[in-house]
């Protein structure tokens, strides 16, 4: 599909819209949060399937299972580690993932990767070094702990994409999102309700948008472009999630973007054009 490119673009700018929607509910519990982000699009895509008459369970749904529980588990490390270290540090390892990815294709999807495409991915990388470099990488020994987490966060999202890049062949997009859903609300359901507490109308209409934007369109897109690509080519791309979040948070917080953030932005979209544009050069070669 030509279009996979632009679809996994606007789901990583999609994605860096996120914390708009966390910072906007200052009084609410991650695992609450996360609960938006799991249970709204499992509601939706549930009434749909039901409506349509859609059986989602198929054969091999141990391993849907396994890449559901694997989603949820890395969300919350993610937030874990988060809490533990610097909001610069903590971006900076989590996406390490890509990487991962990557690596993880060549493994077990046997996909070819070329030099080109390692010196885009290393690119796109170094621009989020740049961005967060400002605020210092100094640990703590105390701090390690939320490094081991983050580390486990970005390669469980590696395995996760994998085994859903797999899966591709036998669930439909829209499937795989109610699955993660599905599974990621019912672990999260035990904890929400030991930190039950009372929300409000602004708060319920901020946390739905956040499921409906971040929970089923963010994942939807990502799935439609990640379906017809490379998981390497998809990997570069999510990087722009990095300076998305930046240009939302100045936008909506007044959040200073700094010179670093200027280069390190240009590293990461230059990184995602110079893959398009180099896709786009040998399809028209083909032709």
């Amino acid at each position: 599909m030509k279009k996979a490119y632009l679809y996994a673009i606007a789901a990583t700018c999609l994605g860096g819209s996120s914390g708009v929607f966390i910072k906007s509910l200052p009084n609410l519990s991650p695992i609450i949060i996360t609960f938006f982000r799991f249970s709204i699009p499992t509601i939706l895509i549930g009434i749909f399937l039901i409506y349509k008459r859609i059986q989602p369970f198929h054969k091999q749904y141990i391993l849907m299972f396994l890449a559901s529980c694997i989603g949820a588990l890395r969300i919350f490390l993610m937030i874990w580690g988060i809490t533990l270290i610097s909001m610069g540090v903590a971006h900076t390892l989590f996406f390490i993932f890509p990487i991962f990815v990557s690596i993880l294709g060549i493994i077990f999807l046997k996909e070819r990767i070329t030099k080109l495409t390692v010196f885009l991915l290393l690119t796109a990388f170094s621009g989020v070094l740049i961005i967060y470099s400002q605020n210092g990488f100094a640990l703590e020994t105390n701090n390690m702990l939320g490094v081991y987490i983050l580390l486990s966060s970005a390669m469980l999202h590696a395995i996760f994409v994998i085994i859903i890049k797999y899966t591709m062949n036998i669930y439909s997009r829209l499937e795989i999102v109610f699955h993660q859903s599905l599974i990621g609300a019912i672990l999260l359901l035990p904890f929400l309700i030991l930190n039950i507490k009372p929300i409000s109308i602004a708060e319920y209409s901020i946390g739905i948008s956040y499921g409906v934007i971040i929970g089923l369109f963010t994942w939807l897109l990502h799935y439609t472009g990640l379906k017809y690509m490379k998981v390497s080519h998809w990997s570069i791309l999510t990087y722009i999630e990095v300076p998305a979040a930046i240009i939302f948070g100045f936008i909506f917080f007044q959040e200073p973007i700094t010179i670093q953030m200027v280069i390190g932005a240009l590293f990461i979209i230059g990184s995602g054009t110079g893959l398009i544009l180099t896709k786009y050069k040998k399809q028209k070669n083909n032709i």
